[in-house]
């Protein structure tokens, strides 16, 4: 070994006072997979220690402990520090420091063998500075050359910004942006509302069921109507509109049921199994809770919020849906809903706002990015989302336009769906493809070509199972009278998707009234890829 790469020369009596510069790449490691050890370095002390914490953070702490004064310290780490929950001690700890520089280079992959999203920081022993020099790129918006585009997009930012709260950065451009919808807007946990997370079973094979399932239920005990539920699951959310449902078998620890008055309900769960649905946390069971074995996972004590007017939206996306439900739908763990508590919010013109551009920057600075795109919006996060300030014709006009939204969204998804039945009627198939499904989007050239692929697919599946071919292989004289009944649908579909386009160019518009944009910074959000 080198005597250079010893730790006696590392450290030896000249460096005592503490090094120039301290720099690398430190370890990602979850502090809960440590075990023993991870309770030794709970005992140190360290500021920057929390339990769900990766153990980079505690190396930027010792990092900058090992600084002389007026030295500089360089990591390149996750970016997940910034924004989630367990960064906040590393927040607070680098927010005493004299930050010099913070880059975010979002969902931008630079190594090859980890899927790691990375940021940058250097800080100096020194005292705090008015201005930071920050950076936000991503991989929408990088085009590969990283020296030229990082002096391009690099600014100052007040320093005061940074404490133990989420840090989020933006390209300058959109840090006016947001900065003028927080200065014209009040933070969303503010009104008199209520969050609440979707529902959690543990075993969604056994409580989710089908229309099919449901009728039987009920057909063999009346009684088992009252607690199955219609359900949304997170990934079924459209902007303004559901796309499937199924059932919920809604056993909710906080309703203290007796399983005896639903005999149906029971054979249908115990038809599962009770060691896999007994909540003992033992192999092969459920998480170990005080619930009984037929019983979802979480209380739900809140469960009579899912009757109330509601915003539901996924929690975790990459489209940023939101949709206003009088319908009474529970929804999945994969959602969160929205409640007002008062007359004073109107849900109305909360879902037109959540829907806008506007709000879809927002969330892309503002929430965690995951891989994808794809962003979380907890509750942590979306409650400092800032409201605008409307009165009350803007309020009521805004909460018209979502209701008009809601009911043009609702006509193209049935006229959609309407046709993809007949589809998987006239090829056999089970399931279509995506873009079968979304033929309206399509030109008939395109139609046709994944129709007769549907159509090859289907019997070359029924051939397989011994049955026969349902559809044969169209001809030309077939793609003649389907191109009349294409044109014709996707023409009622076009009309009904020109005015969604006219009624969300109408909420845009207001929405930037609301907040105050320049004509600049509306042409910036119109321009852009969020």
């Amino acid at each position: 070994m080198l005597p250079c790469s010893t730790r006696e020369h590392a450290f030896r009596p000249e460096y005592t006072g503490g090094f120039d510069v301290v720099i690398g790449n430190p370890p990602y490691v979850q502090l809960q997979s440590m075990g023993e050890m991870s309770e030794k370095l709970k005992s140190c002390g360290y500021e920057a220690f929390d339990k769900g914490a990766d153990l980079y953070c505690l190396f930027t702490e010792r990092g900058y402990n090992l600084l002389k004064d007026g030295g500089r310290q360089s990591y390149i780490m996750p970016n997940k520090w910034m924004l989630v929950a367990y960064g906040k001690p590393l927040r607070k700890f680098l927010s005493k420091t004299g930050l010099r520089q913070l880059l975010n280079f979002g969902d931008i992959q630079f190594f090859q063998e980890a899927t790691t999203y990375v940021s940058i920081f250097v800080t100096q022993k020194d005292k705090i500075k008015e201005k930071v020099q920050v950076l936000s790129l991503n991989r929408k918006t990088y085009q590969g050359d990283f020296l030229s585009e990082v002096k391009a997009n690099i600014y100052d930012y007040p320093s005061s910004r940074f404490g133990e709260n989420e840090w989020s950065i933006q390209p300058h451009s959109d840090f006016r942006i947001l900065e003028r919808m927080k200065q014209n807007g009040s933070e969303l946990k503010e009104l008199p509302i209520s969050i609440n997370y979707g529902i959690k079973t543990g075993y969604n094979d056994a409580f989710f069921i089908d229309e099919e399932t449901r009728k039987r239920l009920i057909k063999e005990d009346a009684k088992s109507a009252e607690i199955i539920h219609p359900m949304v699951r997170g990934r079924n959310i459209a902007g303004y509109g559901i796309t499937d449902f199924e059932y919920l078998i809604g056993t909710f620890p906080s309703l203290k049921l007796d399983i005896e008055e639903y005999p149906a309900i029971k054979q249908h769960l115990l038809s599962f199994g009770y060691d896999r649905l007994k909540q003992t946390g033992d192999s092969g069971a459920r998480k170990k809770t005080k619930g009984e074995w037929f019983e979802t996972q979480d209380s739900i004590g809140y469960h009579e919020e899912f009757a109330k007017p509601k915003i539901i939206y996924p929690n975790m996306t990459s489209v940023f849906p939101f949709v206003h439900d009088e319908s009474g739908y529970l929804s999945n763990d994969k959602s969160f809903i929205l409640t007002a508590q008062d007359e004073s919010v109107s849900l109305l013109y909360l879902t037109a706002v959540f829907n806008s551009s506007l709000a879809k920057r927002w969330i892309w600075y503002n929430c965690p990015e995951l891989q994808g795109g794809t962003r979380e919006i907890r509750k942590v996060y979306f409650e400092h989302f800032p409201v605008p300030k409307a009165n009350e014709a803007q309020t009521a006009r805004l909460g018209e336009l979502a209701s008009e939204r809601t009911r043009s969204t609702e006509l193209i998804q049935t006229r959609v769906s309407g046709f993809n039945k007949y589809l998987k009627s006239q090829t056999g198939s089970d399931k279509l493809s995506r873009k079968l499904e979304n033929w309206h989007k399509l030109d008939f050239s395109e139609f046709i070509k994944e129709l007769n692929k549907a159509i090859k697919s289907a019997n070359k599946e029924r051939l397989n199972n011994g049955s026969r071919p349902v559809a044969k292989v169209l001809t030309k004289s077939d793609e003649m009278e389907w191109m009349e009944l294409f044109e014709g649908k996707k023409a009622e579909a076009q009309i009904l998707q020109s005015e969604i386009e006219k009624t969300d160019k109408e909420i845009g518009q207001m929405v930037y009234q609301l907040y105050g944009l320049t004509d600049e910074e509306i042409a910036i959000v119109e321009t852009s890829n969020h």
